[in-house]
């Protein structure tokens, strides 16, 4: 069993725990270390730090730093020659010339001692400003002269020049591209140890392999490797095989009914989404996302057909960008990488999208509007407003909205209103990174935390409506770890499942309490979740072993209905009368009747159902909502007569100088005839001077907005929901 010594490599300024990125052995001498740590802004304390001295291996070694930056490296090192020589080399995310500007493109140094480094300016911009991603430097283990650079794409700005990958024969002198098949970002390399002419290399395309020392590759990714990286996977409403997923690098993946792979576009693919209104597999509205970035290309790509989800007929909607509709995105907004996609109810489907505030379509898309206000704060470390990272939507009510942004601040609306409220629960400030509204009850939303070290990863609100949104801490039993997906089941809401760094979990208390889902998947990254509701499938999308399914978990589903209101706002005038149409859809047990009721109604107004009570068992019914409202009048009160005038006077005055009773019952009179006088003078002033005065009157419904809750009751069941009211 080994032993393993912590090695305090630095004390004093900067002294706390730093992330290593990169450590080397000297094959020769193995006292000899070399660790690169990836500093901070505290002065001095990232770089290359060399133990000189002592026994590193019994944590007694001496370090010394040797190179200082406060940002990514990596280690090489051959031992080769007669006699043998070591030779170290470091690759660094350095700020170097690449034509006329300074830019973080990447340099790579050698040195036979870790302590002494010498520049190789060939290599200049081989990350291409990707340093922090893509940086992979090796030796040939025969030769320190022959080098092997992995980067990001091929490119160059002046004397600089990024490649995927490329490789010295002339110890750094000058560099040839070798990248022919080779897949963009660069991660890895290895020698077999058996044919150092055998070389492996890893990049966002999987793994690929060369027979010649890297002169000409080929992919190895065939069956049973699986390391797509994921960042979406969303499901049909009907068809148990049809799926969609944007990946890091690798386009939008399309998993056919007939259940095979194709690629459907092409690119960088972040969130995506398949309208739920969809009634077969053939005439269906799709969206994916690219990468996004501000003054760049923010926006989406959609289809109308499945036959046209193929590279080249997704139309791009977003702010200026070649090939791109204008819809009402600006591109000066500021936008996460993968900038987060949503669908509310309604056929189509309404669409949300998120850069620092949010948008919204009726339209597939073609057009989108400002439905938060224009910021939701400022700023994050790099002066950019902090931005939206998770949308959940009611699928009862359109109006019904939560937003989770990168600081962890969470905002919401249960009447479509704009500003959006300030909603934020007693946790941690960390990256939300799901936002969920029960899909059966739109007064319960989850939302769910990235990063580490939080009391807890998931959130629950029962009271959304109430506008002050009271939550608490909802994952005993879940790791410390992120939690990036999320779901509730739509036929037994209590179900739950969360997607985490390390697998799925499961609750079946509503989030009282997690254990682990299933069995089989790797120890995995999951970024997505969904339930596919026809097959009873949880469906993920992981971070680099590709997509997973599993049945669901089985419930004992109590009768239940679940009701949706697809357009749950109005605007009307005093007078008129606003419709709402109410579907009531059972689970397969669900046979009771169900009635209805309003609340909430402006003045002078009344709501109707007809029919009154609908009994949905063996398929969905529906009921009309009216809300009728009041034509506003104004009348005028008629003048008080000369004779009545002098009646309430003679009462107002004698009962302020009533002195004949009882204290208690005195003052009490003379408090009436005080009222009485004030009133007296009113009218007065309404009955002297030329002509008769009227003092207005207005009856009728008054102006506003309102928050009808409609709720749906059989037996001991219930459901509300929220309808926004606007009377002018």
């Amino acid at each position: 069993t080994p032993t393993f010594a912590k090695q305090t490599i630095q004390t004093g300024a900067g002294a706390s725990d730093r992330t290593v990125t990169d450590m080397v052995m000297d094959p020769g001498n193995a006292s000899s270390i070399l660790v690169y740590v990836f500093g901070v802004a505290v002065a001095g304390d990232g770089g290359v730090w060399v133990s000189t001295a002592g026994d590193p291996w019994a944590g007694t070694a001496t370090w010394t730093q040797t190179i200082t930056r406060q940002g990514f490296g990596k280690f090489a090192v051959n031992r080769s020659g007669a006699p043998a020589a070591t030779t170290f080399a470091l690759t660094q995310d350095e700020t170097v010339p690449c034509g006329s500007t300074a830019t973080s493109a990447g340099t790579l140094k050698t040195s036979p001692d870790g302590v002494t480094w010498t520049a190789v300016a060939a290599a200049n911009g081989f990350c291409g400003g990707q340093c922090f991603y893509d940086m992979v430097p090796a030796f040939h283990p025969d030769t320190a002269s022959t080098i092997y650079l992995g980067g990001s794409s091929d490119g160059g700005v002046g004397t600089c020049t990024n490649r995927v990958f490329s490789k010295s024969t002339n110890g750094g002198a000058s560099f040839a591209a070798n990248d022919a098949l080779l897949h963009a970002d660069s991660h890895a390399l290895t020698f077999a140890p058996s044919n150092h002419n055998v070389v492996y290399v890893g990049n966002d395309g999987g793994i690929f392999k060369s027979l010649d020392a890297g002169a000409t590759w080929a992919s190895v990714n065939t069956n049973g490797f699986n390391a797509t990286q994921f960042v979406s996977l969303s499901v049909h409403p009907t068809d148990a095989n049809f799926s969609i997923g944007g990946t890091q690098d690798n386009g939008t993946e399309f998993f056919q009914p007939n259940a095979t792979w194709t690629r459907a576009d092409f690119g960088d693919g972040g969130y995506s989404a398949i309208d739920q209104s969809s009634t077969d597999t053939a005439n269906v509205t799709m969206y994916h996302t690219y990468f996004n970035q501000t003054n760049g290309l923010i926006g989406f790509a959609r289809v109308l057909t499945a036959a046209t989800a193929t590279e080249g007929n997704w139309q791009l909607f977003g702010c200026p960008a070649p090939g791109a509709t204008l819809n009402g995105i600006t591109c000066t907004d500021a936008v996460l990488f993968y900038a987060p996609l949503a669908l509310g109810p309604g056929n189509p489907n309404t669409l949300y999208f998120g850069t620092d505030h949010l948008y919204r379509s009726t339209d597939r898309g073609a057009t989108m509007t400002m439905v938060s206000q224009p910021n939701f704060g400022c700023c994050d470390t790099q002066g950019r407003n902090f931005r939206v990272s998770a949308i959940g939507i009611s699928q009862q009510n359109d109006n019904v909205r939560i937003v989770g942004l990168n600081n962890g601040k969470v905002f919401a609306t249960t009447t479509g209103a704009n500003p959006m409220v300030d909603v934020t629960g007693a946790w941690a400030a960390k990256f939300i990174g799901r936002a969920v509204i029960d899909p059966t009850n739109s007064n319960t939303a989850y939302v769910t935390l990235d990063g580490y070290g939080t009391v807890s990863h998931v959130w629950k609100t029962t009271n959304l409506a109430g506008g002050s949104a009271t939550w608490l801490p909802a994952s005993n039993g879940l790791p410390d770890v992120p939690v990036n997906a999320f779901a509730v089941d739509p036929l037994s809401p209590s179900s739950l499942y969360a997607g985490t760094d390390v697998g799925v979990f499961n609750s079946s208390d509503g989030g009282t309490t997690w254990a682990p889902f299933g069995t089989g998947l790797p120890r995995v990254a999951v970024f997505d979740l969904n339930l596919q509701n026809t097959s009873r499938k949880v469906r993920i999308g992981t971070h680099g072993r590709g997509a997973w399914e599993i049945a669901a978990a089985a419930v004992v589903i109590p009768p239940d209905f679940s009701v949706n209101i697809p357009s749950g706002s109005a605007t009307i005038t005093a007078g008129q009368s606003a419709t709402f149409n109410i579907s009531v859809t059972p689970n397969s047990s669900f046979i009771g009747t169900v009635g209805f009721a309003c609340s909430g109604l402006p003045a002078a107004s009344s709501c109707s159902f007809n029919p009154a009570t609908v009994t949905p068992s063996g398929g969905a019914a529906s009921t009309t909502l009216t809300i009728t409202t009041t034509v506003r009048t104004t009348a005028s009160a008629q003048p008080i007569s000369g004779a009545t005038l002098a009646a309430l006077t003679s009462f107002g005055f004698l009962g302020v100088v009533f002195f004949g009773v009882p204290s208690r019952r005195r003052k009490v009179l003379r408090l009436a005839g005080t009222l009485m006088l004030s009133l007296i003078i009113v009218f007065a002033a309404t009955s002297c001077g030329g002509g008769t005065k009227h003092i207005p009157v207005t009856t009728g419904t008054l102006p506003g907005s309102f928050s009808v809750t409609v709720t749906s009751t059989s037996g001991t069941t219930t459901h509300s929901s929220v309808i926004a009211l606007t009377v002018q």
